[in-house]
């Protein structure tokens, strides 16, 4: 039986089986295709004939039967490549030529694997580890999970960013952003508010809070000073507005004063001259 032989032959049984179509002869048992020579949907009648087609099947297909297919295989494709192998004739040569294909094969994928690794690296990504096998365990624990695929009732864990995250610089205990203040960022280590600064520790607290009662003091003096400068300026309003009225007196006293045509041309009236 070569590869160009014809489906039909392949398919042809073997002499000592019993016909598909003479196992059952009910007309509603495994259905039998003549022009393939092949039972139709064996096993989805639930019969004698059904059970006993896929009962040869299953032991034709086990023990060495796939590599005797392998090797077949092996052997039809080294006939067309121009080799002179035959596995019927000389089984001893066809088997030791596939293993051998195969051992070359395999040497050639590990050399490539290996060129592969020692250019990218990874290697410690492929060795197994021992928790991999232990990572799904059969238990009687209920895990109910919510609809982000989290553990409900578990304590919620900080997402972590693509970016570096907790690295300490500088001397510093704490990272940056993790104190604010006054509308600034700094350190909680030191109280520091600028960033990549050294770090001063306890020093620092105790110079930032000092700095901080000086500027509470200057705020408080200058609130106590604010009251007596507003005095004063309401004093010196008022003098202002009282220099303004006298002003407008004497302006007013003057412009009454003034006589007009008639009276300058009928004289002095005995009033003027007792003002006078």
């Amino acid at each position: 039986m070569g590869r160009q032989q014809s489906t039909a032959t392949r398919n042809l049984r073997i002499r000592e089986d019993t016909a598909k179509y003479l196992l059952n002869l009910d007309l509603d048992s495994a259905k039998y295709d003549p022009k393939t020579r092949r039972m139709v949907d064996m096993g989805a009648q639930e019969d004698q004939a059904a059970a006993l087609v896929a009962e040869e099947n299953f032991v034709r297909a086990s023990g060495d039967a796939a590599e005797f297919e392998k090797a077949q295989k092996y052997a039809w494709e080294a006939q067309e490549s121009g080799q002179k192998i035959h596995l019927q004739a000389n089984p001893t040569s066809g088997e030791i030529l596939r293993k051998k294909e195969q051992a070359d094969t395999e040497a050639k994928r590990q050399a490539q694997r290996k060129a592969l690794l020692e250019k990218y690296g990874g290697e410690e990504h492929l060795t197994p580890t021992p928790l991999r096998d232990t990572m799904v365990v059969e238990n009687e624990r209920f895990v109910e999970y919510d609809e982000t695929g989290a553990i409900k009732g578990a304590p919620k864990k900080a997402a972590k960013s693509k970016y570096p995250e907790d690295i300490l610089t500088n001397n510093h205990t704490s990272v940056w952003g993790s104190w604010w203040h006054n509308f600034e960022w700094g350190y909680a280590c030191c109280y520091s508010t600028v960033k990549n600064s050294y770090c001063t520790g306890e020093d620092g607290k105790r110079a930032f809070e000092e700095a901080d009662k000086m500027l509470m003091l200057e705020a408080d003096v200058g609130a106590d000073e604010q009251p007596e400068a507003e005095t004063e300026d309401a004093a010196g309003h008022l003098n202002q507005e009282q220099d303004i009225d006298d002003r407008r007196a004497d302006d007013s006293g003057t412009k009454s004063k003034k006589r007009t045509l008639m009276e300058v041309q009928s004289g002095i009236t005995e009033e003027e001259l007792e003002s006078y």
